[in-house]
């Protein structure tokens, strides 16, 4: 809850004197839409009322339950979003899993469809091997046949046109008989595997035999001739038989050659096919399963993106609000100390002056009246404190420059500080020539006040602070210098921080917002503030305003 206004107040009566001689903030507590808090409590036997005045900035209950309650919604529609993103993907897994087992099945047939190709095509190979061998052991049988017969036949002819005996011992000589032997050596390899050939060979060489015999002796008469007609016919029978049987066979082969042809080209083509087609399939499996994969990446990723930016928001706003709640603890409770030490005084010498009698010296009543000043004084610091940063933080802070005559300025503030410091010295030094400048007289008035208060207040007793004004060339400086306790060098980047006070200060009372207001007000006026320091030796605020 963010304050903008503190008042003690001794009675109703009192209250009611507040209101009347101070209509402004009459009239903000009724501009106001939330109600004042306010608390009540007796000391020395009298009613005080502590009024708290909330910002326009002030959040009630229902509205922080309302955005309790927006944020939580938020949270739930994230986290269904969430759980249907991770329900689509329990689903999907298991089809994946199905598709996997299909994929396998699939690679497995294209395998076995393959190796099953590759085998039904060996076979036909070989039988188209076979095939082909059968057809050249056929062929050779058909030539060693035809040979045989051409030969038989030949020598014949030659034989009925012989007139000498030259010719006929050319043919004795192997021109004709002598070949006949080597072509049956032939015929009988070729037609080894055949019983029924080998067979009708065995009847076939006989009658070649008898026929070279004949042939082998002189030139036989015509008569004789004659007589070995039917030999011959019979050779010519043996070898017809022999031709068909081979001819038969011939076409057989052919036949089982061009299955076997037919029969490889429709396997390769129909396992080719088949493969192709468990092939796409596969593929259209895994394509799919990869593209839903990335799919689902995405949408894992944008959920895990937006969960981590719900989480850092989260985050955020629970650092916001333990702040804000450390603010407001220390607020409490430097506003608790604070008052306290202030509250006494004033209480106790009211109480001292309502109780005196007549005959009290001047003296002991101007001193009470002192105490109980220089008390409202620190009061009205305090809330003026309160006041500026809460202002500058709901950015009403507003620069109003005018022009001033600084060195009466400064020597106004240094009388006033000097009744609140006691036996601390403060010192004014004036250095260039003093010219008026364009400078917010109440931010200014703050920045000096509270750099002065700081340095008499962590400075020994009867030590002199410095108070310094360097007129430059479009800027005017403001030192403040002490021989106080000193800034630690780990604490000089956090001492502008709101409460933040220094380790070494000890019991020192302060609340921490002295310099935190110092450097609001330098910021609004554009400047800057630096600070040296050192432990034990003293600190020196320089404060650099642009003309």
């Amino acid at each position: 809850m963010k304050l903008s206004l503190a008042r003690v107040l001794a009675s109703p009566a009192e209250e009611r004197n507040f209101q009347e001689h101070h209509p402004f903030w009459q009239e903000k507590l009724s501009a106001q839409d939330n109600s004042v808090c306010s608390r009540s409590f007796t000391i020395a036997d009298r009613h005080w009322s502590l009024l708290l005045l909330p910002t326009s900035a002030y959040v009630d209950r229902e509205e922080l339950y309302k955005q309790s309650r927006s944020l939580a919604d938020a949270a739930t529609a994230e986290a269904e979003k969430l759980k249907q993103v991770l329900l689509n993907l329990q689903q999907t897994q298991a089809r994946w899993f199905l598709e996997k087992r299909l994929i396998a099945v699939g690679v497995g047939l294209v395998f076995l469809v393959l190796g099953s190709v590759n085998l039904v095509a060996h076979r036909s190979m070989t039988r188209l091997t076979a095939s082909t061998n059968g057809m050249e052991r056929t062929y050779s049988t058909l030539a060693s046949l035809a040979k045989i017969l051409a030969i038989a036949t030949d020598v014949e002819v030659r034989l009925e046109n012989a007139e000498l005996t030259s010719e006929l011992s050319a043919i004795e000589d192997g021109e004709g008989v002598g070949a006949i032997t080597p072509e049956v050596a032939i015929l009988r390899q070729a037609v080894l595997p055949d019983a029924a050939q080998q067979s009708r060979l065995d009847l076939l060489e006989p009658l070649l035999s008898q026929r070279i015999n004949s042939l082998q002796q002189t030139l036989p008469p015509p008569q004789s001739r004659v007589s070995d007609r039917p030999l011959q016919q019979r050779i010519q029978q043996v070898i017809g038989e022999m031709e068909q049987v081979e001819r038969s066979r011939l076409q057989q082969w052919e036949t089982q050659a061009a299955e076997s042809v037919r029969s490889i080209f429709l396997i390769n083509v129909g396992g080719i096919l088949l493969s192709a087609a468990l092939l796409v399939w596969v593929y259209y499996l895994l394509h799919r399963q990869i593209n839903e994969r990335q799919q689902v990446e995405v949408a894992l990723f944008e959920a895990n993106s937006q969960l981590e930016i719900e989480v850092q928001e989260r985050s955020a706003e629970l650092a916001q609000t333990k702040e804000i709640s450390d603010l407001k603890q220390r607020l409490f409770s430097m506003v608790s100390h604070e008052f306290r030490t202030p509250l006494s005084t004033i209480l106790l010498s009211t109480q001292l002056l309502s109780g005196s009698s007549e005959d009290w010296a001047e003296e002991k009543k101007r001193k009470n009246l002192s105490r109980i000043q220089s008390a409202a004084k620190t009061l009205a610091q305090l809330l003026n404190d309160i006041l500026t940063l809460n202002r500058a933080e709901a950015g009403k802070l507003e620069f109003r420059p005018e022009l001033l005559d600084l060195e009466p300025f400064c020597q106004q503030i240094v009388e006033e500080m000097q009744l609140s410091t006691g036996r601390t010295q403060i010192e004014f030094t004036k250095y260039g020539y003093s010219t008026q400048v364009n400078l917010d007289s109440k931010l200014l008035h703050s920045i000096l006040t509270n750099l002065l208060s700081n340095a008499a207040k962590y400075s020994p007793p009867d030590s002199i602070v410095l108070l310094s004004l360097i007129y430059n060339p479009g800027s005017v400086v403001f030192q403040v210098k002490d021989y106080g306790i000193g800034i630690p060098p780990e604490d000089q980047q956090r001492i502008y921080e709101t409460f933040y006070r220094s380790k070494n200060v000890g019991d020192i009372a302060g609340t921490g917002l002295g310099l935190a207001v110092v450097k609001t007000c330098v910021d609004l006026h554009g400047g800057l503030v630096a600070v040296t320091s050192a432990i034990a030796t003293g600190t020196t605020f320089t404060v650099t305003l642009p003309q």
